[in-house]
């Protein structure tokens, strides 16, 4: 038969790099961007309660508050991007 090429990839393993780069870059770095948010909201608004009910002086927002808030990235980063690798490491076996 002339003509017919038959391909064995599938249409999956031509999409791989892009689902990797979704699956363990951009996923994990989203929902450390919902944990940074986080902390830093909760953080913004204890240190207003504190200066409304008047156990600090003023109400400064300072690095380590920032620094702070980079657990909050880093922990969330972490377990979606654990959860992946399980996920990934589960479909092999």
């Amino acid at each position: 038969m002339k003509g017919i090429i038959v391909s064995s990839t599938n249409k999956e393993d031509k999409l791989l790099p892009n689902r990797n780069f979704q699956n363990f870059l951009f996923a994990p770095f989203k929902a450390g961007l919902v944990g940074f948010s986080s902390f830093f909201t909760i953080l913004l608004i204890a240190k207003y309660a504190g200066s409304l009910f008047g156990t600090a002086n003023s109400f400064k927002i300072q690095t380590e508050d920032v620094f702070l808030s980079l657990i909050g990235f880093t922990l969330l980063f972490l377990v979606k991007l654990l959860e992946n690798v399980s996920k990934k490491n589960g479909a092999k076996t």
